[in-house]
């Protein structure tokens, strides 16, 4: 009998460590996954993290070509200014308080409606049939002889003076622009006359682009440049034209 005890003192050490080894072994296990979760959410968080920081030095990226290249059509623009101012002046001095004959005034008027019939197919495509109509109204009268030389050069004067406020001017506007081959009524933000952006009866939003000379109006196909238009858009019908906007400045598709 005394043996027999003994024997099971012995064994009874060993009997009640097992458990205990088997649940130490499931916590490792179950430390082990929650690591190596919590490493690969680290990683993960590591790789948004450098997508976040690739995004935004693209933007940055993109939005140093923007700045550059808005600078780069105001410098254009200044250069037309001064060119209009110029020839408005020379046009100035031959206004109805000269007493220069009609006849001698003719080839300076009409020198000056070239030079403004060139800089209005040149800028924006903002109005163009209206502005277009308009100086060949006077070009008509002023062929037709029937209206006094001096009395067209305020005319024209004045046009130079609209067109030069348009330079300076931004809003939104409507007006009809060609698309896919259509002739259809939008909504046109302008900005001076560096840029313009549309959206058209179904929502579509687009922008301007010269391409060889000749101005176009494409889609904007980004989700992104269809917000940062309705949100120049919003702003300029609530009379807000300063501030902050991030524009696209080329069709992208996103």
């Amino acid at each position: 009998m005394k043996r027999v005890a003994w024997l099971f003192v012995a064994l009874f050490p060993f009997a009640g460590g097992m458990p205990w080894a088997n649940a130490a072994s499931a916590d490792l296990d179950v430390l082990a996954t929650e690591l190596a979760r919590i490493r690969g959410e680290v990683e993960r968080l590591q790789q948004d993290l450098d997508q976040a920081r690739d995004r935004r030095h693209q933007a940055m990226e993109a939005l140093g070509a923007q700045i550059s290249q808005l600078e780069a059509e105001k410098r254009r623009q200044e250069l037309a200014v001064k060119r209009l101012r110029h020839e408005l002046e020379k046009v100035k001095e031959h206004d109805a308080s000269t007493q220069v004959p009609d006849v001698e005034l003719v080839p300076a008027l009409q020198n000056a409606l070239a030079l403004l019939e060139a800089q209005v197919r040149r800028n924006l495509p903002f109005k163009p049939t209206e502005r277009m109509n308009a100086i060949g109204a006077m070009k008509a009268k002023l062929e037709a002889g029937n209206v006094p030389a001096k009395r067209l050069a305020n005319e024209i004067w004045a046009m130079y003076e609209d067109e030069l406020r348009l330079t300076r001017e931004n809003g939104l506007y409507q007006q009809v622009i060609p698309l896919s081959g259509s002739a259809v009524l939008a909504d046109v933000a302008k900005l001076g006359m560096v840029q313009m952006y549309y959206r058209d009866g179904d929502g579509n939003y687009g922008m301007s682009i010269n391409r060889g000379g000749e101005w176009q109006f494409t889609p904007l196909s980004s989700p992104e440049d269809a917000q940062r238009i309705e949100h120049l858009m919003d702003s300029l019908r609530k009379q807000i034209r300063q501030g902050y906007f991030e524009l696209p400045t080329s069709p992208q598709s996103r």
